[in-house]
Formats: C-alpha cells, sequence, structure tokens
C-alpha cells in the first residue's frame, strides 16, 4: 500500500522545540563569553532561564538585573517580522532596567544593518558574537560555544584541552540547563510546589555550576551510561 499521508498536512512543533534548544545553547555561549572576558566579575553572577525574558543574567536575590536577552531563531530575514518582538523587548527594558541593558539575538542575518536598527530602537542592542557578526546560526552554535570552551580550558587546564574532551565537557555544560529546566517543570508537579512562573523566576542557576564542571575533571563521566544518553 503506498503511502497517501501528506507531512504538510500534519503539524509539527519541531522549530519551537528546537528554538527552545537554540535558546539554551545561546545562554550557555553567554554565560562562558562572561566567564571568559570577564571572570572576575561574572563568578558570582546566575543564569535566569525564560522569565524576565528568554534569558537574563542576574545576581543572586535577582534584586540586580545585569542584562536581558531575547533569542530569535527564525528563518525570515526581513525586518517586519521582528518589529513587534523588538518594540516587547524595549517594553520588557523599561519595565526591569538592567546594567548593561537589553540584547536582540538574531540567528540569521536581518535585512536592515546593526546601526539601522539601533537608530529605531535605540535602547536595544543586536548581540555581537565573536565571529565579529550580529548574528549566529543554529549550525554555528555549537562551535562558537566550543571556543569558549578551548579558550578557558587552553588558560586554566591545559593538559585537558583535546577535541573528545572538549565534547565532553559541552554535553555537561548543557545538560546544566536541560536539567534546570525539567527540574521547575518537577518542582510544579508537586502538590504544594511553585507555578512554572515562579520556578522560572526563583531558582536561577549560578555560575558556579558551570564552573565546576569546566574545573572539574569529567572524564569520569565517560564510564557513565547515562552519558552517552546525553550526548551529541
Amino acid at each position: 500500500m503506498s503511502n497517501t499521508i501528506d507531512p504538510n498536512d500534519i503539524h509539527s512543533a519541531a522549530d519551537t522545540w528546537s528554538g527552545f534548544i537554540y535558546q539554551g545553547k545561546v545562554a550557555l555561549y553567554h554565560v562562558l563569553k562572561l566567564l571568559v572576558e570577564d571572570y572576575d566579575n561574572s563568578i558570582d553572577l546566575f543564569l535566569q532561564l525564560d522569565s524576565l525574558e528568554d534569558f537574563a543574567i542576574v545576581n543572586e536575590d535577582i534584586s540586580r538585573i545585569v542584562s536581558l536577552h531575547q533569542v530569535k531563531a527564525m528563518k525570515s530575514r526581513r525586518y517586519s517580522e521582528y518589529n513587534e518582538a523588538f518594540q516587547k523587548l524595549e517594553i520588557r527594558l523599561n519595565d526591569y532596567p538592567s546594567e548593561r541593558g537589553a540584547f536582540f539575538h538574531l540567528a540569521n542575518p536581518n535585512e536592515r544593518t546593526n546601526f539601522e536598527i539601533k537608530a529605531i530602537h535605540p535602547t536595544i542592542d543586536i548581540y555581537e558574537y565573536n565571529t565579529g557578526n550580529y548574528h549566529c546560526s543554529l549550525n554555528e552554535i555549537d562551535g562558537l560555544i566550543d571556543n569558549y570552551i578551548l579558550a578557558f580550558l587552553a588558560l586554566n587546564h591545559p593538559e585537558r584541552n583535546n577535541l573528545d574532551y572538549r565534547q565532553i565537557v559541552r554535553n555537561c555544560l548543557e545538560d546544566i540547563i536541560v536539567s534546570q529546566v525539567i527540574g521547575i517543570h518537577a518542582i510544579n508537579h508537586n502538590p504544594d510546589g511553585l507555578t512554572i512562573e515562579e520556578g522560572a523566576y526563583y531558582l536561577p542557576i549560578p555560575f558556579t555550576s558551570f564552573l565546576q564542571i569546566l574545573n572539574n575533571d569529567q572524564i569520569d563521566r565517560l564510564a557513565d551510561s547515562s552519558y552517552f544518553l546525553n550526548s551529541t
């Protein structure tokens, strides 16, 4: 019997799912950027996921917002497709002022230049990656994360700085973010648990959690089957 199903007639949330994964990877990239380039001012910070914004950098009791970040993994390069999101981020920054401002992360280059967008939305910055680009594709983000892992290990643990070990470290770092999101969901399922909104707001990830992975030898994870289940 021939297959008569048209896949275009079936809804898929693959793009949304991928968007959340990409959002977490971009957040990890930014955390690593801070730890490599501004270590002394970053070790006491926290990563808050999907609350004040797609992600935010805050202090322990969230009384000090360092920066707000909105992430868009959209395929479109048309400015009009993003205008509403820019406006919402401007409102969010006004409602929740942050020390370093608000950043908009693009997966694809926009038809308008960074300077043109800045002229329209002066309080918003298009995030600049260490490639010098104001965008980072879904295919590029893993490589950019690896570059910061390489930089950290080269400076602090050069004896471990090889391709295989960096892959282990990246998987472990990404697992911190995935586990946190699942943990917030699990708490919500408890009879007297926090709401999803409360969990996302009150349970940010300390940067020290990422530093533990970066500084401690992760080679023992090779003997753990759970690592292979989570590796890519």
